[in-house]
C-alpha cells in the first residue's frame, strides 16, 4: 500500500521577512560545473528538438553516426563511440530495433560477440550525416576557426585534467570538516 502524503502547508512571512526577500534571481556562478552544464543541457535540448522532426533522439542519431562511419560495430565499440555504459546503449538499441533502425546480430565465429547493423530504414537517414557539421557551425557563428580549435583543445585539456583528478596525479585540496 503507497504511504499517503499530505501536502506541506506554506504559512505566511511576516513583515520582517518579506522586506529582506530578493526580487530577481542570482546571476549564475562563475563556475566551470555550473557553466559546462548549463551550455550542454542547451545544446542536447536544441539538438533533441531538432532530430524529434525525424522520430530520432539524440543518443539514437550518435549510435547512428557510428554506424554510418563504420557498420556492423562491435556493441563495446559502440558504447565507448556513444560515451554510454553498455546497459544504456541497450535500452537505447532495443528502441531503435523498434522502429527498424538497427539490428542487433551474434558473431557466427563467437555467439558472445554481438555487432550492431543499420537496416535499410537506418540507412535512409543517411541524410542527417551532416547535421553535426552544420549544428557545430551555427552553435560557433562570430567565432574565427583559431577560436573554435581553441575550443576544444580547452575541453580536451579539462576532460585530461578531470582523469588526472581522478587518477589521483592531480590533488584537491581538502574541504569540510575533516579538512
Amino acid at each position: 500500500m503507497a504511504k499517503q502524503t499530505t501536502p506541506t502547508q506554506i504559512l505566511p512571512c511576516d513583515g520582517q521577512k518579506q522586506e529582506s526577500l530578493p526580487q530577481s534571481p542570482p546571476s549564475p556562478p562563475h563556475s566551470l560545473g555550473s557553466r559546462l552544464n548549463r551550455a550542454t543541457r542547451f545544446i542536447n535540448q536544441l539538438a533533441e528538438s531538432n532530430l524529434a522532426r525525424h522520430d530520432l533522439t539524440l543518443p539514437q542519431w550518435v549510435v547512428l553516426t557510428a554506424l554510418w562511419r563504420s557498420n556492423g560495430l562491435k556493441i563495446t565499440h559502440l558504447a565507448d563511440y556513444c560515451n554510454n555504459g553498455q546497459p544504456a546503449l541497450s535500452r537505447i538499441l532495443d528502441r531503435m530495433e523498434a522502429k527498424d533502425l538497427v539490428e542487433r546480430c551474434a558473431s557466427p565465429a563467437d555467439r558472445r560477440e554481438v555487432r550492431v547493423f543499420l537496416t535499410e530504414k537506418g540507412r535512409s537517414l543517411s541524410y542527417l550525416k551532416e547535421y553535426l557539421q552544420q549544428f557545430n557551425q551555427a552553435m560557433m557563428t562570430g567565432l574565427n576557426e583559431q577560436q573554435q580549435q581553441m575550443l576544444f583543445d580547452l575541453l580536451d585539456h579539462l576532460l585530461v585534467n578531470g582523469k588526472k583528478i581522478e587518477a589521483g596525479e592531480i590533488t584537491l585540496a581538502p574541504i569540510g570538516p575533516e579538512a
